[in-house]
């Protein structure tokens, strides 16, 4: 009997406490998440535009994957300001032949969306969202997806990294250089600035061997004075100088934090 009463009290303090951590948030002053809202898509990046919209799009199929081959884009424009959660519109399907799945995305100066490489291509395409249109513009000089990008105060884009290119591609792992980008130039290569030296031996043992995602999600801020600040992932940070062939130049450890991709 005493073992059964026990339980009995044990369940009791349980429930209770159960019931303390589930209703112990107050969504006024903590928020609360929306029911489920229906995309329409399985997204697989968005963007913010400039009137506060999403923009967000699936890669090839509107809710499944391949990673062989370019196809269709299928955008999903997310309008926070519709309803009590917000809705997404009806998406739209625009045969861009880029594989837009994990690219490089930069908010331009015009609040134009600039989407550069994915799985493993050398595409860049543009969004207006006055026009709701997707058109193509250069093309990288290498094929790259995962890497990172970064707008810089002059309005060019610049990207680095992002060896990852799907299995059935190993031979394009590793060597992803910095390239800049410009309207009036198109893409064009920094080889000082060497996808190669993005990360150390310690960073290889993180990860799979090889050079597979290692140089992927690079950290990259820009300093007052031009330079690039490269915090991440790999564990030695590091100045890049965008002028002429561009450069790197090591400026130490991140203490005891080594390898973090996406962190």
């Amino acid at each position: 009997m005493k073992t059964f009463t026990s339980i009995a009290y044990f369940m009791t303090i349980f429930a209770s406490l159960v019931t303390s951590l589930t209703f112990a948030q107050t969504p006024s002053t903590e928020g609360e998440w929306s029911p489920v809202l229906n995309m329409g898509i399985v997204p697989v990046a968005a963007a913010n535009l400039p009137d506060g919209r999403l923009i967000t799009w699936a890669s090839k199929f509107p809710d499944t994957y391949t990673e062989v081959g370019d196809g269709m884009t299928y955008t999903a424009i997310f309008d926070p300001t519709i309803g009590l959660h917000g809705q997404a519109l009806p998406f739209t399907q625009t045969p861009t032949n880029h594989d837009m799945f994990c690219p490089g995305i930069n908010n331009l100066p015009d609040g134009r969306i600039l989407v550069a490489g994915g799985t493993s291509s050398e595409r860049t395409t543009i969004y207006d969202p006055i026009t709701e249109n997707w058109t193509r513009a250069a093309d990288m000089n290498i094929p790259r997806g995962y890497q990172g990008n970064v707008t810089l105060s002059d309005g060019s884009v610049f990207t680095v990294g992002g060896s990852w290119s799907g299995s059935n591609l190993p031979s394009t792992n590793g060597g992803k250089n910095g390239e800049l980008y410009t309207p009036e130039t198109g893409w064009i290569l920094k080889n000082g600035i060497k996808g190669n030296e993005l990360f150390t031996i310690n960073d290889a043992t993180e990860e799979e061997p090889g050079l597979y995602r290692i140089d992927n999600h690079v950290w990259l801020w820009e300093n007052s004075n031009g330079t690039l600040f490269k915090l991440g992932p790999g564990e030695m940070m590091q100045r890049i100088d965008l002028s002429g062939d561009g450069s790197m130049v090591n400026v130490g450890l991140r203490d005891d934090d080594t390898y973090s991709m996406k962190g």
